[in-house]
């Protein structure tokens, strides 16, 4: 499980009573020290906590819940894959999903970012994102208009400034 958003922002001054494990503890542990069959979630939640925006955070755990799945769907354990696995994730991704080329390439900026964590972390000895191609996805937005928020945003001024 990943953590919530609201306990990556416990601050880390906030002491649990006796008995009372804390959120951030559990970025604290070395990742030996974690039980192995959680020792995913924690290194996605040592990922998660590098970041501070709100739809940057929730965009990386749709990807990493996605991926925790689709390893889940066929027996593998996320920290031992190879990089095959994530090669024919991209495929499924591509030719069953339908995802563009931005969604995929976010979503191997995701894992790459996961599995260098757990390199760091010490939870694996080399990435399987290593050398990964990613698509490309052009400069220029093939969106036209204004996304939800820039539209809300207009709407408020529009409604705050009257007819």
């Amino acid at each position: 499980m990943l953590p919530t958003p609201a306990a990556r922002s416990r601050p880390a001054a906030t002491v649990a009573s006796p008995g009372e494990a804390r959120a951030d503890d559990v970025l604290l542990v070395p990742i030996d020290q974690v039980p192995e069959a959680s020792r995913p979630a924690v290194i996605a939640a040592r990922f998660l906590v590098q970041y501070s925006k709100a739809h940057t955070i929730a965009a990386y755990e749709r990807d990493l819940r996605g991926w925790f799945a689709w390893c889940a769907e066929r027996g593998l354990d996320p920290l031992a894959v190879r990089r095959s696995h994530i090669d024919l994730y991209v495929h499924e991704l591509r030719t069953v999903g339908g995802a563009s080329a931005a969604t995929i390439a976010r979503k191997c900026s995701t894992l790459s970012g996961y599995y260098r964590t757990a390199v760091v972390e010490d939870a694996i000895l080399t990435s399987p994102t290593a050398h990964l191609r990613r698509p490309k996805v052009p400069n220029d937005s093939p969106t036209l208009g204004l996304d939800e928020h820039e539209l809300m945003a207009l709407l408020a001024a529009a409604q705050r400034r009257g007819p």
